[in-house]
């Protein structure tokens, strides 16, 4: 049995560790250096095991008519001077130029005859498709907490009608764009985005937007559970 573990450099290169049985000819014949030692045990890697080879990584080539460029949450409460992350104390120096990016990728995107998703975060007036507190997102959504810890703010965070939920000013919507609101991280969960994406053959996905460690990483992985990369 044959392992191997990528991992992504800053420098755009992959580093990968192959772990093998030292007498594995299929490895060998394709030009991999195995490490001393054959196959890792309990899950973690030695000094000695830690040996990589490095692969050039080269994008792979995208079927336009099948790619679709999702757009996560960029909101004027994730982005926007006066939005939730603003009140929150969270910096958002940055979101103009992450706006500018996308806005590239969507002229880009639009020329190529790509489809164009954009997703909305948020809930309705007094938060009753959010769940209870018997939920996990009840207790784990920051913006639900906050809106709990100030009643003032109240259907104003987050909450459709209202400027927080609404797309940033600045970025560029087309009128064939597909937008999806949604009440959890991914935008899969109780959306009909897998049904929109299946409905134009969609294989692949490009994903940009706020945050690329929540709401565009989960959307990621469960893009990936219904075979679009």
């Amino acid at each position: 049995m044959r392992r191997l573990i990528f991992a992504l450099s800053v420098s755009g290169m992959v580093s990968a560790a192959f772990v093998a049985p030292a007498n594995d000819s299929t490895a060998r014949s394709r030009g991999a250096t195995i490490p001393p030692g054959g196959i890792l045990s309990g899950g973690s890697m030695s000094a000695r095991d830690n040996q990589h080879i490095q692969l050039e990584a080269r994008p792979e080539p995208l079927l336009l008519s099948r790619t679709a460029v999702i757009v996560v949450d960029l909101q004027n409460g994730y982005a926007s001077k006066g939005g939730y992350r603003d009140l929150r104390g969270r910096d958002i120096s940055g979101s103009d130029k992450v706006v500018a990016n996308t806005n590239r990728i969507l002229k880009a995107a639009s020329a190529a005859g790509c489809t164009v998703v954009l997703l909305q975060n948020g809930w309705e007036p007094g938060q009753r498709d959010a769940s209870g507190p018997d939920s996990p997102n009840w207790h784990k959504s920051n913006p639900l907490r906050l809106m709990r810890e100030r009643p003032q703010s109240r259907d104003k965070i987050l909450t459709k009608g209202n400027r927080d939920f609404e797309l940033v000013e600045s970025l560029s919507v087309e009128q064939s764009d597909l937008v999806v609101p949604k009440t959890r991280y991914s935008g899969f969960t109780g959306t009909n985005l897998e049904l929109l994406l299946r409905e134009r053959n969609i294989r692949t996905a490009i994903v940009t937007g706020i945050a690329s460690n929540v709401c565009a990483e989960s959307t990621i992985r469960e893009a990936l559970c219904i075979s679009v990369s």
